[in-house]
């Protein structure tokens, strides 16, 4: 099921139907910035503004640790993901090469899917973030900061500024670090 929704984000497959494939009527995804969003159709439509500034995305998932409830009708996980993206044109950092014009990200997915009637749907997933690269990411998280959509609401506060944020820096400005691999 987890493999599905990545599978339809990176199609780009954002309508109401493909969604409530995917999750439970009340599904939730946690948002790195603690923001949450609930129901198959407000997750396509944050999903379909979110996304639709790139003009390729790849989300790669693995490790997957699965513990089933003893009723079998639930199970929650535990997985590794990979997220690359790719800037559409006008956005990221128009400065470089669009092959350059890109950003990844990397951490872990835990969650909880449900048997339904259906079949087994998200109830709930949330992606902690381990590391980001590239280009553009600033400009990600200002949109999100400047608009507070229907059906998202923000926990917390936002933790992804700062080291490992996602820009793309000087060796220098990240004291420790090797420097950051440019493809020319």
């Amino acid at each position: 099921m987890v493999n599905r929704y990545f599978a339809a984000l990176d199609q780009k497959q954002f309508d109401e139907t493909t969604m409530a494939g995917v999750f439970v009527p009340e599904g939730r995804i946690r948002r790195p910035n603690d923001a949450v969003t609930v129901g198959p159709k407000e997750i396509g439509e944050s999903h379909a503004r979110s996304l639709g500034r790139f003009r390729a995305t790849q989300h790669l998932t693995s490790g997957f640790i699965v513990t089933v409830a003893g009723d079998h009708t639930s199970a929650t996980f535990r997985a590794n993901l990979v997220a690359i993206h790719m800037w559409a044109e006008g956005h990221g950092d128009p400065s470089v090469h669009p092959n350059d014009n890109d950003f990844a990200a990397g951490g872990v997915l835990t969650g909880r899917v449900v048997r339904t009637d259906a079949g087994w749907r998200i109830a709930e997933i949330a992606m902690k973030p381990a590391w980001r690269t590239g280009v553009g990411f600033q400009e990600m998280l200002q949109s999100r900061s400047q608009s507070q959509r229907p059906g998202c609401v923000t926990a917390g506060t936002n933790r992804t500024a700062g080291p490992g944020s996602g820009s793309r820096r000087s060796p220098s400005s990240r004291p420790g670090s090797p420097p950051t691999r440019r493809r020319r």
